[in-house]
């Protein structure tokens, strides 16, 4: 079992370094997501105890859960006729058979880093309605097709559902938060549904009413 060459203090600082990057990268930058995702892998294989981590992330149902999306693309290649668009199609969803075994098997993070990588991604988030809403009334310069063209980072689906994904993330320090915070996310959570309502956005609606009546059967029936 080969061990690091350097102190897992050292890992610990590029694993949070590349998260950085992958939570600001995934509502903005197609180039920060791939760039993280390279380094979380460098960063996992280096770090050694390779044999330890393929056990205990067999051991982890949630990853095993999230991994096997992937297994159902390769499954589907068997009764496809477009494999230019299905090898495409597992191309941009490898992550989720990458990502889980990475994140499920690295070095433990605090609260305090988790928060922040949360924070993070919420900034992330209103960083693309800002541009999207200065593309839509004109004062950034571009064609607009159509409304979905105001999302010029990611596809206008992925987007809105990261929105749904910042709402919750917003609603959650809500429910920790001071009474100051408490207006401060509040207000993000507002801006965000009335964002998805400007778009247009259908998937990101039904998404967030969905995952809304899910929490609310959830917290009555528990």
């Amino acid at each position: 079992m080969r061990k690091s060459l350097l102190p897992d203090k050292y890992h610990l600082y590029v694993y949070i370094f590349a998260l950085i990057l992958l939570v600001i990268g995934m509502p903005l930058s197609k180039f920060l997501m791939s760039l993280s995702q390279i380094i979380l892998a460098c960063n996992w294989i280096l770090e050694g105890r390779l044999k330890n981590k393929i056990i205990s992330f067999s051991r982890n149902k949630a990853a095993l859960i999230v991994s096997s999306l992937l297994v159902m693309h390769f499954i589907g290649l068997l009764y496809t006729t477009d494999f230019n668009y299905a090898f495409k199609d597992i191309r941009i969803k490898a992550p989720l058979l990458v990502l889980p075994l990475i994140l499920s098997t690295s070095i433990p993070l605090s609260r305090n880093i988790i928060h922040m990588l949360m924070r993070l991604f919420v900034a992330a988030i209103l960083a693309g309605t800002v541009v999207s809403m200065l593309i839509l009334s004109g004062i950034i310069q571009r064609e607009v097709v159509d409304i979905r063209s105001v999302s010029i980072f990611i596809a206008h689906i992925r987007f809105a559902l990261l929105i749904c994904v910042a709402i919750f993330i917003s609603g959650y320090f809500i429910y920790r938060a001071t009474t100051i915070h408490k207006l401060i996310w509040g207000s993000i959570a507002v801006w965000l549904i009335i964002f998805l309502i400007l778009t247009e956005s259908i998937t990101g609606l039904s998404a967030l009413c969905v995952a809304m009546l899910v929490v609310i059967f959830y917290s009555i029936f528990t």
